[in-house]
């Protein structure tokens, strides 16, 4: 079965505690590096923007938008570079509390059928610039 590292990189953000924080509405870009270790027929290489919940209880999540980077081949131990680009969502905002955390992320994923689609994502915070 063939595996492949997806790397999810964003640009042009400050950081706030270790991640790139956007402001609601604002334009996220970034690139994706896919490398599979064989030679792969995908059926598209996807990246998503989202949000989900994460902590005690059930799993919520939403996806805003979902771009189609790429149909088909991909060649073995030969890294392929994408980009992508988003409107940042309006709500809900990043939160991080004792019992749930509402995470944004950049998904990307490998869709391959009748296997395990490789994906990596990159985090990031989505609130108001403080006052």
């Amino acid at each position: 079965m063939a595996n492949a590292d997806v790397q999810v990189t964003l640009r042009g953000s400050a950081y706030e505690g270790g991640f790139p924080r956007y402001t609601p509405g604002e334009h996220i870009q970034g690139s994706v590096m896919v490398n599979p270790d064989k030679d792969i027929n995908c059926r598209a290489v996807r990246a998503r923007l989202l949000w989900y919940t994460e902590g005690t209880g059930d799993r919520d999540e939403g996806v805003l938008a979902e771009q189609v980077l790429t149909e088909g081949a991909l060649r073995a131990n030969t890294p392929t570079h994408f980009s992508f680009s988003f409107s940042a969502g309006n709500q809900p905002w990043s939160y991080a509390g004792h019992h749930i955390h509402i995470i944004w992320a950049v998904e990307v994923v490998v869709d391959m059928a009748w296997a395990r689609d490789p994906h990596g994502e990159a985090r990031f915070i989505l609130r108001p610039q403080a006052a």
